[in-house]
């Protein structure tokens, strides 16, 4: 998810990789994004979706963006 043209806002993304071992995705693999958020409907959100929609086989992405107000910048 390297959306960034700027080299130096590189330095304020992270991604983590976790798979299941022998996960593989196939013709039939959906993939689901979600966003997230500290706040209690940002887990809610992550909560419901992990809940209601993913399933075995699935990808699951979790996207949380950051305010520059928050780095300070």
């Amino acid at each position: 998810f390297d959306t960034f043209e700027d080299p130096q806002a590189s330095m304020f993304s992270y991604t983590l990789h976790v798979q299941s071992e022998g996960y593989s995705r196939t013709k039939n693999t959906r993939v689901f994004l979600c966003a997230a958020s500290p706040d209690e409907s940002g887990t809610q959100a992550l909560d419901w979706a992990l809940e209601s929609l993913v399933q075995e086989g699935d990808e699951f992405i979790v996207f949380r963006g950051v305010d520059d107000a928050d780095l300070g910048t």
